[in-house]
């Protein structure tokens, strides 16, 4: 049964490097650099462009292939206002493309606008809330908050616009 037993616990690394060598200090797990990573505001555009382009890039496309399929299966060739009705199109397909990526862009643009509002927000309240805790390590009265009214507050996007 010796097998079942958990092996002994061994250091990750002995004093002393490599052939007697003096050794680096030895990282733990959770203190072991790492790669930095960007914020999550920043990784939200391109999800957000990914989510508006694929749609009517797949619609473009689908499209695309219909009307060759159609072309090929008539078996006539095609004639200058068939080429011009295909030219109109496929402008109309880039424009479809270009006004989703300027519409994710614009979205993009405002959550992180929102996003930014609240960490300023967020750390007002910090800020506040460690002032207030001073006050009360140094033995001084704290005054009452007062409450915030929902006139003075900011419009939000969720409180400008009706749910539908």
């Amino acid at each position: 049964m010796s097998q079942l037993r958990a092996p002994d616990a061994r250091p990750e690394r002995r004093e002393g490097g490599r052939h007697g060598r003096p050794g680096a200090p030895a990282h733990s797990a959770t203190a072991r650099p790492r790669a930095v990573q960007p914020p999550p505001d920043a990784r939200i555009r391109p999800q957000l462009l990914r989510a508006a382009l694929l749609p009517t890039v797949a619609a473009v496309l689908s499209g695309a292939a219909a009307v060759i399929f159609t072309i090929r299966a008539s078996g006539q060739l095609p004639s200058a206002s068939l080429w011009a009705a295909l030219g109109g199109s496929g402008a109309l397909a880039v424009a479809a493309v270009a006004a989703a990526c300027l519409g994710a862009a614009r979205v993009a643009s405002a959550v992180l606008d929102r996003c930014q509002a609240l960490r300023r927000s967020s750390a007002q309240g910090q800020a506040e809330l460690r002032r207030v805790m001073e006050q009360l390590r140094n033995g001084e009265p704290v005054a009452a908050r007062r409450p915030r009214s929902p006139a003075t507050r900011e419009p939000t996007p969720s409180t400008c616009s009706p749910r539908r």
